[in-house]
């Protein structure tokens, strides 16, 4: 579930929002538009970085690396037992699978910018 950020957090960053609505979801090519212009690099430039970045970053986890970046967060991942569940449509009992999940910490120069 995305979280909506308050509009003085896109000002913070230099980011203006398009129209009037309160329309605080950034998208992948709001973001490229975003990064080239402050980073005054290209849109191709800057959407190689942003791949480059994801990219990695499930490589990493998905070897089940950890990623600290320093003042951002750390991404980890984290092991769900098997458990027993219901199907809320039908109330009939089913076994959910084990499985490894995606797990980001905030860091405290986020946090501080999120809450400014």
């Amino acid at each position: 579930m995305l979280q909506k950020l308050s509009p003085s957090f896109y000002s913070r960053l230099g980011y203006q929002l398009n129209n009037q609505k309160e329309n605080l979801f950034m998208n992948k090519q709001e973001f490229i538009d975003h990064i080239a212009s402050q980073r005054n690099c290209t849109k191709v430039e800057a959407e190689k970085t942003i791949d480059m970045f994801t990219s990695s970053v499930i490589g990493a986890l998905g070897k089940g690396e950890e990623i600290s970046l320093v003042g951002f967060g750390n991404f980890s991942v984290s092991k769900v037992e098997a458990r027993a569940g219901r199907n809320p449509r039908t109330g009939e009992a089913l076994k959910i699978a084990a499985y490894n999940q995606p797990k980001f910490k905030v860091g405290q120069k986020l946090k501080d910018a999120c809450n400014k």
